[in-house]
């Protein structure tokens, strides 16, 4: 099983549960003063779908068309619970009020349309009901967007809050009153790829969902990947995951003037281009992938994608009824 959480209902408030069986533990081993050997968890799974489609026309008994319009009409005049219009689309919520899906026309091509979800959040008779649902109203299915996500527990705040991504792409830091980490986003949201590193307990509690006890800390690594990176998702993560690194794991026999020059590095990707020479530049990317290479956190979660990605590759191919993604679409389209 891939998918590393359920809820629980306790005295009205959802909680968060574990299973052994979903979740890899590791041992992470920091020689410094602040930990020595940490125990953590790891889970791999599919946060966020976008699919888009062409709508489907039929006719009724009566010469009616039938349509993506007509069947939210419909849903809203028989009273359901759960659906809402919205300006440009129809939002679907479960009885916790927690949204399940989003669906619209695309604003360019009105034959067509997309809805959005996340299937982490979807018992399996909502998942069953939803693939339904979409097999209704769309054909020529195609995925537009993907988030994968990797969820780690129990990882340190001032362990978690040195990795970067080693590229050189924007990044943007939020932290929260008391300056602890609360997000970091590597990359432009209407790019093809983005990473976000955030602190999912934090983001849980404010929505009012319970933890068990056994969870101290849980951060979100979340890769979205959008348009053609869709296809080459393992690809496109697996490279991502190859610049995921942190000054804790500099090897050894790096000292003096390199290593200093290689924690600036760490910390402020961009300066690479500042380093001089094409050969000094070629230096440091190799210091930086044999970083990587020491990097227990990062070796582990591209060890655990490894093992996940048959469950995570199912997992998607069931939302497209088992058929290869041919073309890809971006949202804009």
């Amino acid at each position: 099983m891939v998918k590393i959480k359920f809820d629980i209902e306790l005295s009205g408030k959802k909680y968060l549960t574990l299973s052994n069986r979903q979740l890899s533990m590791h041992l992470l081993h920091l020689d410094n003063k602040i930990n020595n050997n940490i125990q953590y968890r790891l889970g791999w799974s599919i946060d966020r779908i976008t699919l888009v489609g062409t709508v489907k026309q039929t006719k009724n008994i009566d010469g009616t068309t039938r349509d993506l319009s007509s069947i939210m009409q419909a849903v809203l005049d028989s009273n359901m619970d759960g659906v809402e219009k919205l300006p440009k689309g129809w939002l679907l919520r479960d009885r916790h009020r927690e949204q399940i899906a989003y669906i619209e026309y695309l604003s360019s091509d009105n034959t067509r349309g997309r809805i959005d979800f996340n299937p982490n959040k979807l018992s399996e008779h909502i998942q069953s009901t939803l693939k339904d649902f979409i097999a209704l109203i769309f054909e020529d299915v195609k995925f537009s967007r993907i988030d994968v996500a990797c969820d780690i527990f129990n990882i340190p705040e001032e362990i978690i809050e040195q990795y970067q991504l080693i590229k050189d792409v924007s990044t943007h830091t939020y932290r929260g009153r008391g300056g602890q980490l609360e997000t970091i986003y590597w990359g432009s949201s209407s790019s093809e790829r983005q990473v976000r590193l955030y602190n999912k307990l934090k983001e849980r509690n404010k929505k009012g969902f319970g933890v068990i006890e056994e969870i101290d800390t849980w951060w979100r690594f979340e890769a979205q990947l959008r348009g053609k990176t869709t296809k080459e998702w393992f690809e496109s993560v697996d490279e991502l995951l190859s610049y995921f690194t942190s000054p804790n794991f500099i090897p050894l026999d790096i000292v003096g003037m390199e290593k200093i020059a290689l924690v600036a590095l760490l910390e402020h990707p961009e300066l690479i281009k500042e380093m001089g020479s094409t050969h000094t530049v070629a230096k440091y990317k190799k210091l930086i992938k044999r970083v990587v290479e020491n990097d227990e956190l990062t070796t582990a979660m591209i060890e655990q994608f490894k093992d996940d990605v048959a469950e995570l590759q199912k997992n998607l191919d069931s939302w497209l009824g088992y058929i290869d993604v041919t073309d890809n679409y971006t949202e804009d389209e």
